[in-house]
């Protein structure tokens, strides 16, 4: 997968319910793909600024899931 802004991924989280491919990079954004269906699928949202660590998908209930972003200046969930 190609990042448009020309900078690193810094981490990733497969979601196997869901098949999302989950990725942050070093400006602060998230990209959720789904890579059977193609690009155009893919989205992305810019949560902070800096470089995103890691990204965790935690399950809180039945078929509810939470996104957790950890960066340099703390977390962000989802």
């Amino acid at each position: 997968m190609e990042n448009k802004y020309k900078v690193c991924f810094t981490c990733m989280c497969w979601d196997l319910e869901e098949n999302f491919l989950y990725l942050g990079d070093e400006l602060g954004y998230v990209y959720i793909a789904n890579i059977y269906m193609g690009k155009e699928y893919t989205t992305e949202k810019k949560l902070c600024e800096g470089k995103i660590k890691k990204i965790n998908i935690f399950q809180t209930g039945n078929k509810q899931f939470v996104l957790l972003c950890f960066t340099e200046r703390g977390m962000y969930s989802f």
